[in-house]
């Protein structure tokens, strides 16, 4: 680091050790110079103006010299040097995240472990090791499955880039952790038995609303948080399409959902029988575990989640030739990969191959 004087004769930059330009302006006298604090950052030179005063540019550099020791060892902001990663997560990401997304009460529970674990170090001497070990004490300790691990390994990445984004630390101590290798599990999927079977058991069900939650689920492949999201001017029974809006789904990203003959037929039905404005809600209850459960009890469904309705949408798609693509676009994937997970369930090619011996 070293600071510089701009001549006003020439505006040639010379060091500050210079008494006299060598245009033959006097430096001492000149009262129009400009001073520069001259410094490397990640590999590129900058040039900072500091005034026209000696003493308050060497000042400045003084300031600045402290300021760039910390970039370079990743801490930015001074003041934020002995905040922990727990108060990191209280203060700063937590309000952040509950701004930005709904599914904050479902996280809260994932901040708490992370906080747990990590919550102590101070955020400047956070590093990958302490990260590492802590996914480790996941899976060795906690027993948490390899793909729960992955969304914990997400948050962190996402905490800590927040962190750099607010100039908190210069650089993500896990930004090269990998996400650990799943196996595609087994895709589960109702028999058109076993729909009929749930449709009629939440038709009984003290929810009268969860037979209709449940449809659009198996018409339409939507998250529960995106069918509990929906709101009466959603629903485009004209055009015949469901809009979801970007701020209810997982990646962001709106979608136009097609409306089935079924499916029409039953909001139709819905319509009829609750009178809503369109900026009402579809659905009050903002969870549907217990009446969900107790239905899948009275057809003589075990473990079967409420996401694999999902699944079982995809899945039915894939086997009546739908390709992956259109499935992806349905479904409202973000990456094609996370759709391949259905192409085992329809592969004629394969089965033509073995034909042939």
């Amino acid at each position: 680091m070293a600071l510089m004087v701009k001549c006003s004769a020439c505006h040639k930059k010379v060091s500050v050790k210079n008494s006299v330009c060598k245009c033959g302006n006097d430096l001492r006298e000149d009262k129009n110079k400009l001073y520069y604090i001259v410094y490397v950052l990640n590999g590129k030179h900058v040039w900072e103006a500091a005034g026209h005063s000696y003493k308050l540019a060497k000042e400045l550099e003084l300031k600045k010299r402290v300021d760039v020791i910390d970039k370079k060892i990743g801490i930015v902001n001074r003041q934020l040097k002995n905040m922990s990663f727990g108060e990191f997560i209280d203060n700063h990401f937590s309000p952040h995240y509950m701004m930005k997304n709904k599914s904050f009460e479902k996280e809260k529970r994932r901040f708490k472990i992370v906080r747990e674990y990590l919550g102590s170090i101070p955020i400047k001497n956070l590093s990958e090791f302490d990260i590492d070990q802590f996914f480790k004490y996941l899976f060795a300790e906690r027993k948490i499955s390899k793909s729960t691990i992955n969304r914990y390994i997400a948050t962190v990445k996402r905490m800590l880039n927040y962190a750099v984004e607010l100039n908190i630390i210069a650089v993500n101590p896990a930004k090269h952790l990998r996400q650990m290798f799943v196996d595609n599990v087994r895709v589960k999927c109702l028999t058109e038995e076993q729909i009929e079977k749930l449709l009629e058991a939440s038709k009984e069900n003290r929810n009268k609303k969860l037979y209709y939650i449940i449809q659009i689920a198996l018409r339409t492949g939507m998250r529960l948080s995106e069918i509990l999201s929906l709101k009466a001017s959603d629903i485009h029974l004209t055009e015949r399409y469901i809009f979801v809006n970007q701020t209810n789904t997982k990646n962001s990203k709106q979608r136009h959902i097609p409306i089935s003959d079924t499916l029409y037929e039953c909001f139709i039905e819905f319509f009829n029988q609750y009178n809503l404005q369109d900026d009402e809600d579809l659905f009050e209850s903002k969870s549907v575990k217990s009446s969900y459960n107790s239905s899948l009890a009275k057809a003589e469904i075990k473990d079967f989640t409420f996401h694999d309705l999902r699944h079982t949408f995809g899945s039915r798609l894939v086997l009546n030739s739908v390709d992956l693509y259109t499935v992806s676009e349905l479904l409202g994937h973000s990456d094609l990969s996370v759709t391949r997970r259905y192409a085992h369930l329809n592969q004629p090619h394969l089965r033509e191959a073995v034909a042939k011996i």
